[in-house]
């Protein structure tokens, strides 16, 4: 099935027996017996962790003392401890904090919130209150964490410019691709498979964005900075993607719009409510045969369906130290 992340981008590092987590598994075992609030505060992933991203099965030193490196460290940071958060919480008192805006759970009304995370809670375990969870979308889940890059920097005005330029356009992906690639964050076409067609007239949706991005250089209306054409078939062109810490990604021309940590995108389901799964991450070089075969049952259709999400999109990738691009806008 498609995982979770339980801080998978450490779990390579992990010892033997421990549980992915970069805190004290003991602290965890020993803050079961007490108030959870308290438990909450042990959570604090270590930080030494912060200047480290898994590459190549090995760890890649960055200097997160460098303002741009700080900004994808505190980037993937926010991921990885929000997604934590959420999974821990839901095993051990059935509610998370996150949910989406087009599950049932939001679609009712605050007298029944109240009821119904009374009735999803463990017994023994205090409910939350409605206020104390977090309403999100697909691209909110995103600019959630890159407003923590914006702030890990310093440049909070620059970030408050962006969401409101964003959510002035509806919360539309190539508005926020193409705020950031304006401020320099450079932005990847991606296509897994550039002679794919599919069996439905919307399958032409990615031959068609490989035509426009090879004739105008856009996707959507973004500048296109570099371009990967064919990664299904060869994903090594991915690699050097998947050392980046932090990225955006944009498919479906904005429709769907992930965040991604060392490689993995990673995304919020809207349908879900605080007692599901909600956020979910897997290999982006693996994505269309997970959603092949997990998600849409296997088989051609199957197959088709993955392809109409996944066959191409824009990546967004911070700027770097030394980058050309780093100082752009």
């Amino acid at each position: 099935m498609v995982t979770s992340i339980l801080l998978s981008a450490f779990i390579a590092t992990a010892p033997a027996g421990a549980t992915g987590s970069s805190c004290d598994t003991g602290a965890f075992t020993s803050s079961l017996l007490g108030d959870l609030d308290h438990a909450l505060e042990l959570m604090q992933p270590d930080p030494g962790l912060d200047g480290q991203l898994i590459a190549d099965g090995g760890i890649v030193e960055i200097d997160c003392s460098q303002p741009i490196a700080a900004g994808a460290c505190g980037a993937r940071r926010s991921v990885v401890e929000e997604t934590e958060r959420h999974e821990w919480l839901r095993e051990r008192r059935g509610v998370g904090v996150w949910y989406g805006d087009g599950s049932s759970y939001h679609a009712l009304s605050d007298e029944d919130r109240v009821s119904w995370l009374e009735q999803s809670t463990t017994p023994g375990q205090r409910p939350p209150t409605p206020d104390e969870l977090n309403r999100s979308s697909c691209i909110e889940w995103v600019m959630t964490h890159v407003e923590a890059y914006y702030n890990a920097i310093g440049e909070r005005e620059t970030w408050e410019r962006i969401e409101a330029i964003v959510r002035s356009e509806k919360l539309t992906g190539t508005a926020l691709a193409r705020e950031l690639q304006a401020v320099g964050w450079t932005s990847v076409y991606l296509n897994a498979d550039g002679d794919y067609q599919g069996s439905t007239e919307d399958d032409g949706e990615h031959a068609y964005s490989r035509r426009v991005v090879d004739r105008d250089g856009t996707y959507y209306g973004v500048p296109v900075d570099e371009s990967i054409v064919g990664w299904e078939a060869d994903p090594a062109q991915l690699e050097s993607l998947e050392r980046q810490p932090f990225f955006v990604y944009v498919a479906r021309g904005g429709l769907h719009v992930t965040a991604g940590v060392d490689g993995q995108i990673n995304e919020l389901a809207r349908g879900e409510g605080p007692d599901g799964q909600v956020i979910y991450q897997d290999p982006l070089r693996d994505i269309i045969d997970i959603y092949a075969d997990d998600v849409h049952d296997g088989g051609p259709e199957g197959r088709q369906k993955a392809m109409h999400m996944w066959g191409s999109g824009l990546m967004l990738v911070p700027p770097s130290p030394g980058s050309t691009r780093a100082t752009k806008g």
